[in-house]
């Protein structure tokens, strides 16, 4: 009974074994295809990298402009030009060198900080003026300087010693607190006309007798450097005094007119 009993384990045992699957055969090295290997898979193409964007700069505000400096600022008064523009209340005038460099609305004139400023309200600002029919020779520099406290800068001078008038103009237009001179040397006119009958003779006045002396005369005062030419001459009819004759007259224009002329075609 033991024997068929060990016979019937054996068979149990056999059967059990021949139940397990068996395992696949280890293939040989030699059997590996090739294409199983990491090296020779097929590889995706290399990722190129995405360059980064370059950095805009941010933008940058310009600079500044540096304010205009100038040698005086008189502001709060109010400008009357002289153009026939309506007056300009609360307006300002800058200078720079001894001349006006800008001028109006006090708000539209910037200016840097060490700049002068005098604050002028209630005053008017005015162009200076000019007295068209003066006689200096007689005035000390105190009291010509002092046309120009008056707001007078300019005079036209109407007759006084030749010499004297055209040095003095020159050596006044240097110095810019001084009135500006134009000057007309001697008066010219005839033997006892205006104004030998009250002053006399002198170095103020020129007598002309004909029409080429007429004309020698102009020239020569013109040559010693005057700036423009006196006559004396009237209606003709409330005066006993001699006048030049109409022909003397045209000669002194006609004189005067060609050095102008020639004055200013030389300038060109």
């Amino acid at each position: 009974m033991r024997h068929w009993s060990l016979i019937v384990i054996m068979v149990v045992l056999l059967v059990a074994c021949g139940a397990a699957p068996a395992p696949p055969p280890t293939p040989s090295a030699s059997a590996v295809p090739a294409a199983t290997s990491v090296a020779t898979r097929t590889s995706l193409p290399a990722a190129t990298p995405t360059p980064l964007p370059l950095a805009t700069p941010l933008p940058t505000a310009p600079p500044t402009p540096a304010l205009p400096s100038y040698d005086l600022v008189l502001r709060g008064g109010t400008l009357i030009d002289g153009t026939d523009a309506p007056p300009l209340a609360d307006a300002a005038i800058a200078i720079r060198d001894g001349r006006i460099a800008a001028v109006g609305p006090a708000s539209s004139i910037p200016f840097s900080p060490d700049t002068p400023v005098r604050d002028l309200p209630g005053t008017t600002f005015l162009p200076g003026f000019i007295n068209a029919h003066a006689h200096t020779w007689t005035l000390a520099d105190d009291e010509l300087h002092g046309w120009v406290r008056a707001g007078v800068t300019t005079l036209r001078d109407l007759s006084g010693p030749r010499e004297l008038l055209v040095t003095r103009r020159d050596t006044l237009a240097s110095d810019p607190n001084m009135p500006r001179l134009f000057v007309a040397g001697p008066m010219v006119t005839v033997a006892r006309g205006h104004p030998i009958p009250i002053y006399g003779l002198s170095d103020r006045v020129l007598t002309v007798n004909g029409v080429e002396h007429a004309a020698q005369i102009i020239n020569g005062l013109l040559d010693d450097g005057v700036d423009l030419i006196k006559i004396a001459v009237s209606g003709r009819t409330d005066t006993a005094w001699p006048e030049l004759l109409d022909e003397e007259i045209r000669a002194i224009a006609d004189a005067a007119q060609d050095r102008k002329s020639t004055r200013l075609n030389s300038s060109h």
